[in-house]
């Protein structure tokens, strides 16, 4: 299998959704509905890539963020459906991208 992507999202369409597209590109996939289920998944592995909702049910995708930024195993790319995050400057580091689809 190839590079690993977490996916962080409390919606269950968009995590099966994502997890099948990606794991049919050959990537491995793991996926949290929470930010708790996700900082725990940080804590266990190492991933290439984040994909984290900004919106969460028990935290915000910014204080996964803070999780992220201080891991040691956190990865360099970060896709964030938000599109801007602001006062974040300390995370110059990673890249961070917008997607063209935005939830009402």
């Amino acid at each position: 299998m190839g590079r690993s992507v977490l996916v962080i999202d409390d919606d269950p369409m968009i995590r099966q959704f994502v997890e099948l597209v990606l794991h049919q590109a050959g990537y491995r996939v793991s996926s949290a509905a929470t930010g708790a289920m996700g900082v725990e998944a940080l804590q266990e592995s190492r991933w290439d890539l984040i994909l984290l909702d900004i919106e969460l049910p028990d935290m915000t995708g910014l204080n996964v963020l803070g999780v992220i930024y201080g891991c040691p195993r956190s990865c360099k790319g970060l896709l964030s459906n938000d599109g801007t995050i602001s006062g974040c400057s300390h995370l110059s580091g990673l890249l961070v991208a917008s997607t063209l689809h935005r939830r009402p």
